[in-house]
């Protein structure tokens, strides 16, 4: 801070002020850093809730098609093994292909 208060001057005590909180908001309490090392660390903290974020989400919806897969398939076999439908309506039930119920069916899908 003391860099920029030196090379820096504002025309009104006001400006000052403002760029200052903002400057804080910025660096938050890293006031023993340097400038760079708080915008580094600043571009560090956005990056890495983003990329968390985006990982979560990618494994969330992994996990969520996974759940609702297995699901649907753990349902088709009680389906098959009642034997009171036909794969043909087992398929248009659960809106999967003959083929897969099929393979479910024949236990290469578990």
């Amino acid at each position: 801070m003391n860099f920029i208060r030196y090379y820096v001057k504002f025309k009104s005590e006001i400006s000052t002020q403002k760029f200052e909180t903002e400057i804080q908001t910025i660096i938050k309490y890293r006031k023993s850093m340097g400038i760079e090392e708080a915008i580094i660390q600043e571009v560090t903290d956005k990056v890495t809730k983003k990329v968390t974020s985006e990982v979560t989400n990618k494994v969330t919806l992994e996990v969520t098609e996974k759940v609702e897969m297995q699901t649907k398939i753990n349902v088709i076999q009680k389906a098959l093994a009642k034997g009171k439908y036909t794969i043909e309506d087992i398929g248009d039930l659960f809106e999967v292909s003959l083929e897969f119920v099929q393979k479910v069916k024949s236990g290469e899908i578990k």
